[in-house]
C-alpha cells in the first residue's frame, strides 16, 4: 500500500473512532499506523497509546500493544528519552515474563530496536542491557524466527552474511534488495536486517557505512508498516536539517570549486 492510500484509511477510521470501546482496541492502532504513513507523528502516539490503554482495560492479558510504534512515534518528534524509556520497559517486562505474548521472534524485534538506540545515543548502559536481553531471548526457541538470527549478530558474531543465505537465499545485499522488492515478506524482513547491519556500524565507529545501510532501508518498497524504515528514512531526513545551505556556505567563504 502506498502512502496516499492511508489518507482514505485516516478519514475512515477518523469517523468511527467516537465509538470505539475496549473490544475495539486494535483499531486505534490501525489509526496509528495509518497516520505514521501521512507523517502525524503526534496523532500516531495518541492513537496507539489509546490501543494499548483499551486493551489492558480488556481481556488480553500478559500483552502489551504497540509498545514499538509507541516508542519510534516518540522517537520522530525527538522526545528520545521517552522512546527509550518505552522500549527498555518492554524488554525487561518480557524478561521478567510480565508481558508473555510478543512477535514471533519473543521481543527481539523490539531488543535490536533497543541496540539502536543505545548506540545512537551513545549511552553504554542502553547498549549493555540491549544486549543482554538479546543475549537471553536467543537462546529462546522463538529466537529462530526471524528477526531472531539478528540478534546473533549483534551478540553472537554471527555474519551478516549467513542470515542473507538462510533467509533471503543470496550471498550479498545488492542480490537480497533486488529480490526482496517483489516479495512485501521478505522486504520487511530485509529492513530488519539492513538496520541492524547499520546499527552494528554504527557501534563500531564506521558511521559512514552505517547511514549506507539506513539509506539503503529508507529505500526498500513495501515498508510503511516497518518501525525500522520510519527510524531510516529519520536518520537520512536528520543528514538534510543538519546539512549546510548554499547561504551558510557562502557565508564560510564557499565550498572549494
Amino acid at each position: 500500500m502506498m502512502a496516499g492510500a492511508f489518507v482514505e484509511v485516516v478519514k475512515e477510521l477518523e469517523l468511527e473512532s467516537s465509538g470505539w470501546s475496549q473490544s475495539d482496541w486494535r483499531r486505534p492502532g490501525t489509526l496509528g499506523l495509518a497516520y505514521m504513513a501521512v507523517g502525524r507523528h503526534n496523532e500516531a502516539n495518541a492513537s496507539f497509546c489509546l490501543s494499548s490503554e483499551l486493551a489492558s482495560r480488556s481481556s488480553v492479558s500478559g500483552r502489551s500493544v504497540y509498545d514499538e510504534w509507541i516508542g519510534v512515534s516518540y522517537w520522530l518528534q525527538g522526545q528520545r528519552s521517552e522512546a527509550a524509556d518505552v522500549w527498555f520497559r518492554y524488554i525487561l517486562a518480557v524478561r521478567s515474563k510480565d508481558i508473555r505474548f510478543t512477535d514471533i521472534s519473543g521481543g527481539i524485534d523490539v531488543g535490536l530496536i533497543a541496540f539502536y538506540c543505545g548506540v545512537t545515543l551513545r549511552n553504554e548502559r542502553l547498549i549493555d542491557n540491549a544486549k543482554s536481553f538479546l543475549r537471553w531471548a536467543s537462546k529462546r526457541a522463538a529466537a529462530q524466527n526471524m528477526p531472531g538470527p539478528l540478534a546473533l549478530c549483534v551478540v553472537g558474531g554471527l555474519p551478516l552474511s549467513e542470515v542473507l543465505a538462510s533467509h533471503f537465499n543470496c550471498q550479498s545485499l545488492s542480490m537480497a534488495v533486488s529480490t526482496a522488492n517483489n516479495d512485501a515478506l521478505k522486504s520487511r524482513q530485509l529492513c530488519q536486517t539492513l538496520f541492524v547491519a547499520a546499527s552494528i556500524a554504527r557501534e563500531t565507529k564506521k558511521e559512514g557505512e552505517a547511514m549506507l545501510l539506513f539509506r539503503q532501508t529508507a529505500s526498500l518498497q513495501n515498508t510503511l508498516l516497518q518501525c525500522e524504515w520510519y527510524l531510516a528514512s529519520n536518520e537520512l531526513t536528520n543528514i538534510e536539517l543538519t546539512k549546510p545551505s548554499a547561504d551558510q556556505d557562502r557565508l564560510r567563504g564557499g565550498p572549494p570549486n
